[in-house]
């Protein structure tokens, strides 16, 4: 054993980098393939229900009308296979979500919160998860102050929890969710894994289901690595919830015994004071539609992104100037400045100069122009650019719903 006294070789130490390194590479091709199979599994659909509509329409009589009857037979089955289609599509959305969360690229929404009042908030939704032989124990009065999170990102975390403890019992069992103020010293610290002195507030999830083996156990934070029936489970679930404790500036500790239950314990720093943070992203679900006849300067390289938009728009009255470039978008900017209501631009476009950049410089010149900038990369980068101007902003993938609330808002629509 290596110490001090007996430092490593550089032989040693080269193995010792080859074993790292081929580590990673498992991982990497742990990730890589689980992605492209999820992916798969979704494109499948969405390409086998598009064929099926294709198929319908093309089946249509080309000169005799169809009946009423056949009309609405027709309707009602081309709208459940595009819901299908949308429903692999909020798929692939979740599968990207979390995949941005393990790498950290996720914007997430700080905001000062109280654990025991977030988790019995989710009462009723941790309740439909269990099945009806778990009985559930709330212990959730012992966290007095807040921590700093993500509401939507905290709610993924218990849900992943509590969906592991109830495969973990199969048979029935006894979950335990309760909350505590604690304050660790450096001894307490040198007692858990990756931990690190200071106030916490620990949220525990503890099942009396079959436990964890040794060889699963350290493997379980691994993305796409599972234990559970093909079928039952993607992988993502504990790599999830390990990067976005992380990204809190927590950590997560796992005690088990086989046959006797596991206890996964989180912790978050703690804060005595209350907080808030404010956000430029546009968020909506709602059926939308604009009101007015507004000019709009679009700038996307993605035709297909920009047909779509066109289409809703172009339905609601509005008059499109499409680009996808942003210097050429911005040379007619300046030609036509009194024209354009809003501005919308992919933030990274190409050219010279990209989306954000063109955003820039016409915010510069004329505050008062309305922008909407969006994007799919989440990067820090692009965190600090919208947060630097406090630009509206909205992420890819996003509903056409989403997109025409965010207009309504910025245009006072």
């Amino acid at each position: 054993m290596p110490n001090d006294e007996y430092p490593l070789t550089r032989s040693d130490q080269e193995g010792k980098i080859r074993l790292d390194q081929d580590e990673k590479m498992r991982t990497i091709g742990r990730l890589a393939s689980g992605v492209a199979h999820d992916f798969n599994n979704i494109l499948t659909s969405i390409l086998g229900n598009a064929e099926i509509v294709k198929n319908i329409i093309n089946g249509l009589p080309e000169n005799d009308m169809p009946n009423n009857l056949m009309l609405e037979n027709i309707k009602t089955l081309i709208v459940e296979h595009i819901e299908e289609i949308m429903t692999a599509g909020d798929r692939a959305a979740d599968l990207t979500n979390q995949l941005l969360t393990y790498s950290r690229s996720k914007k997430l929404k700080f905001e000062a919160m109280s654990a025991d009042e977030e988790i019995l908030a989710m009462h009723r939704m941790i309740t439909r998860v269990m099945r009806e032989n778990i009985n559930i124990r709330f212990d959730t009065n012992g966290a007095r102050k807040f921590i700093q999170g993500d509401k939507t990102q905290f709610m993924q975390v218990m849900l992943n929890l509590v969906t592991n403890a109830r495969d973990a019992m199969p048979n029935g069992g006894n979950l335990t969710i309760s909350t505590a103020d604690v304050d660790l010293t450096e001894e307490d610290s040198s007692k858990i894994p990756n931990s690190k002195i200071g106030k916490f507030i620990k949220i525990s999830v503890e099942d009396d289901g079959e436990g964890i083996d040794s060889k699963n156990l350290q493997n379980i934070f691994e993305p796409f690595y599972t234990s559970k029936k093909q079928g039952q489970g993607t992988g993502l679930g504990l790599a999830t919830t390990q990067a976005i404790i992380s990204q809190h500036h927590g950590f997560i500790n796992v005690t088990t015994t086989i046959g006797e239950g596991t206890c996964f314990d989180l912790y978050f720093p703690s804060f005595e004071v209350k907080e808030s943070t404010s956000s430029s992203v546009c968020k909506s679900d709602n059926a939308e539609k604009l009101n007015g006849n507004y000019k709009v300067l679009l700038i996307e390289d993605d035709v297909a992104i920009s047909n779509v938009i066109q289409r809703v728009l172009v339905r609601d009255g509005c008059k499109l100037f499409i680009f996808t470039n942003a210097e050429e978008a911005l040379e007619f900017y300046r030609q036509n400045t009194e024209k354009i209501d809003i501005i919308i631009s992919d933030y990274m476009t190409p050219g010279k100069i990209t989306g954000y950049e063109l955003i820039e410089q016409i915010i510069q010149g004329n505050s008062e122009q309305k922008v909407l900038l969006m994007s799919g990369y989440l990067e820090l980068e692009v965190q600090n650019d919208i947060n630097h101007f406090d630009i509206p902003f909205i992420a890819k993938p996003y509903k056409l719903n989403q997109l025409i609330h965010c207009m309504k808002e910025i245009l006072g629509d």
